[in-house]
C-alpha cells in the first residue's frame, strides 16, 4: 500500500475551510486566506516566555502522571509535555495495513509544532455509536472512561496528521474488560467523519542535537510499536535531518500478514541505503528477506556497533497493571513481555538507560 508523500520540508499547510466538505477523498488543497477551525485549549494557554503568572491566577493544571490510569501508549521514561490543545479533525482517508491494523489520516488544517514520535489522543464519548458501552463500562468501573492515545503514524510537514490503530483483542489475562475504542477505529468505515482530537504531545521523539552524541539510532519495536519508530525515521530521512546519523530498524512480528508498515519501510530503505538498515524478524514463519526467530541479546550485539554511545527506542507490547496485579495475588512476578525483556537485553549489552526511550502498547 502507498504512502501519503510528504510535503516538501518547511511548507506550511495552508488553512483549512471553516466547516470540511464531507468528503476529501482527493484531498484538495483548502481556499487559502481562511482562518483554522476553532481549537478549544484543555488547559490554560502557555504564557510568553518570560511573562510572570498574573496575580491570583492558578497556575495551569498538570498532565495526569504516567503512574496513572492512561491510555495506550504509555511513555515509561519521560514526564507528558503539558501544551496540548483539541483540534477539530475530518477523517480524510482509512487504508487497511494488516488483517487487525488501519491507518487513519486527518485533516485538521496546522495541528501546530509537533515531533516526530509524539502521540495524539481520542476522547470515545464523542462517538454514539459507543455510548452505550462507555455507559456500561463507566458503570461497572465506577469511574469515567478515559480518552485513548495514539501513536502518529505522519510526520511533521504532511498535509494529514495520521495514526495507525491496532484492534486490539479481548484477552481476560491482559486486561478486566475488553477494549472500548481501537476495534471501533481500526474496522469502521471512518471516512468523511469529523471529530475532535487533543494533542500533540509525548517524548518518544529525537532530540536535537542527536548527531553531537552519536552516529546512530537503533529502533527495537514489535507490532504496532513500531509506529512511532516509522514516524521518526520518515522524518529524519525525507526532511533531510542529522544527515550523519544512520537509522537500525530492528522490527518482530509473527508473520509477514501482520507486519505493520513493512511497505512503508521498505521503500524508505530502498530510496535512503546509506542512512537506513532494515532488520525484520518473522517468530512464526520463514519468509525470503526477513529472519526466523526473535530479538536476542546476539542479535543486538551484531546491530548495535557502540552499545555505550547508540540511541535506541523500544517499543511495542508491555506487562499491564492487570497482569501485574494478578501476579501479586499469586505471590509470583509477571512474565515478561517484549518490552521489559528487550529492556533487560540492552541492559546486559550495556546501553546506558539515559540513552534509551520506550513506549508500551496495548
Amino acid at each position: 500500500m502507498s504512502e501519503k508523500p510528504l510535503s516538501p520540508p518547511g511548507l506550511v499547510s495552508a488553512p483549512p475551510p471553516a466547516r470540511p466538505p464531507a468528503s476529501l477523498s482527493g484531498l484538495p488543497a483548502p481556499p487559502p486566506g481562511l482562518p483554522p477551525p476553532p481549537m478549544t485549549p484543555v488547559s490554560m494557554p502557555p504564557l510568553p516566555p518570560g511573562l510572570p503568572l498574573p496575580p491570583g491566577l492558578p497556575p495551569p493544571p498538570a498532565m495526569p502522571s504516567f503512574g496513572a490510569p492512561a491510555p495506550s501508549p504509555l511513555q515509561l521514561d519521560a514526564p507528558m509535555q503539558a501544551a496540548v490543545r483539541k483540534l477539530d479533525a475530518v477523517v480524510v482517508d482509512c487504508v487497511r495495513r494488516t488483517r487487525t491494523c488501519t491507518s487513519i489520516y486527518l485533516f485538521v488544517g496546522d495541528p501546530g509544532p509537533y515531533r516526530a514520535g509524539q502521540f495524539l489522543s481520542i476522547d470515545p464519548h464523542q462517538f454514539p455509536e459507543l455510548a452505550h458501552w462507555v455507559a456500561f463500562l463507566e458503570d461497572k468501573k465506577a469511574k469515567v472512561e478515559l480518552p485513548r492515545a495514539y501513536s502518529l503514524q505522519s510526520a511533521p510537514g504532511e498535509k494529514c496528521l495520521s495514526i495507525c490503530v491496532e484492534a486490539e483483542d479481548y484477552d481476560p489475562k491482559r486486561g478486566a474488560w475488553p477494549p472500548l475504542l481501537s476495534p471501533f477505529l481500526a474496522y469502521s468505515a471512518l471516512k468523511g467523519r469529523e471529530l475532535v482530537v487533543t494533542g500533540i504531545t509525548g517524548s518518544y521523539f529525537l532530540s536535537d542535537d542527536v548527531d553531537q552524541h552519536t552516529d546512530q539510532v537503533v529502533h527495537v519495536v514489535g507490532g504496532a510499536g513500531v509506529v512511532p519508530s516509522y514516524s521518526i525515521v520518515k522524518d529524519e530521512l525525507k526532511n533531510g535531518r542529522h544527515p550523519r546519523v544512520r537509522h537500525t530498524v530492528i522490527t518482530q512480528h509473527k508473520n509477514l500478514a501482520d507486519s505493520v508498515l513493512r511497505d512503508q519501510l521498505e521503500a524508505l530503505a530502498r530510496a535512503y541505503p546509506d542512512r537506513l538498515q532494515l532488520v525484520p524478524l518473522l517468530s512464526d514463519e520463514d519468509v525470503a528477506g526477513s529472519q526466523r526467530g526473535q530479538v536476542s541479546v546476539e542479535l543486538l550485539r551484531k546491530h548495535v556497533r557502540d552499545p555505550g554511545t547508540a540511541r535506541v527506542f523500544a517499543s511495542g507490547a508491555s506487562v499491564t497493571r492487570h497482569e501485574q496485579r494478578l501476579a501479586r495475588e499469586q505471590g509470583l512476578e509477571p512474565a515478561p513481555r517484549f518490552l521489559e525483556s528487550v529492556t533487560a537485553m540492552l541492559d546486559e549489552l550495556g546501553v546506558p538507560r539515559e540513552h534509551l526511550k520506550r513506549e508500551a502498547f496495548g
